[in-house]
């Protein structure tokens, strides 16, 4: 199998879909987000599609996870494509053997701080608690291992624009070709 593709991790709010989009188009690669993948396969409803907010509402955690994985065994069928993976795509064994098979893993690594700034902008359903800051805090400390075990670049977000970030993603990728 080819390695062919560029897949990013990391927490939600680390910039995975926004990076990647921008990052597809520079490099000229197709872009599948594994979140989206999941909304418009599994969820259309009256020609309209549900909100992966809302399906992980709806769905218990096991439910959605399978969904996840589904989404991810799709994308990893592609070649010379940007994945953005959801932020728990990779505690699956089974997903990060996959993926490493399929291309280069990329951590967009962000400090609770940036996580945290960025909570005020945009409250994905997994933290909409009654402490949201301390339940992204122990999420981080579950998963980061699994984005660290897995990754082939980590890359540190804190500090950078998206567009600073795809620049220095682009050139990091060009020198590990």
């Amino acid at each position: 199998m080819q390695k062919s593709n560029l897949i990013l991790c990391g927490m939600p709010l680390s910039g995975k879909s926004t990076i990647g989009e921008l990052l597809s188009e520079k490099l000229d690669y197709t872009f599948i987000d594994t979140d989206r993948l999941i909304e418009e396969i599994y969820f259309r409803q009256g020609g309209s599609y549900l909100s992966v907010r809302e399906i992980y509402q709806m769905a218990d955690e096991e439910a959605f996870r399978e969904l996840e994985n589904e989404a991810v065994l799709m994308a990893s069928k592609c070649q010379n494509t940007i994945i953005s993976l959801g932020g728990g795509a990779l505690i699956f064994e089974e997903n990060r053997k996959l993926l490493k098979k399929t291309g280069t893993m990329i951590y967009l690594k962000a400090s609770v701080d940036t996580l945290k700034q960025r909570l005020k902008e945009s409250l994905p359903a997994v933290f909409q608690k009654e402490d949201p800051e301390s339940s992204l805090r122990d999420l981080l400390e579950k998963r980061e291992k699994f984005y660290q075990e897995s990754s082939d670049i980590e890359f540190q977000v804190d500090g950078l624009n998206k567009n600073e970030i795809v620049s220095a993603l682009s050139i990091l990728i060009e020198r590990n070709s």
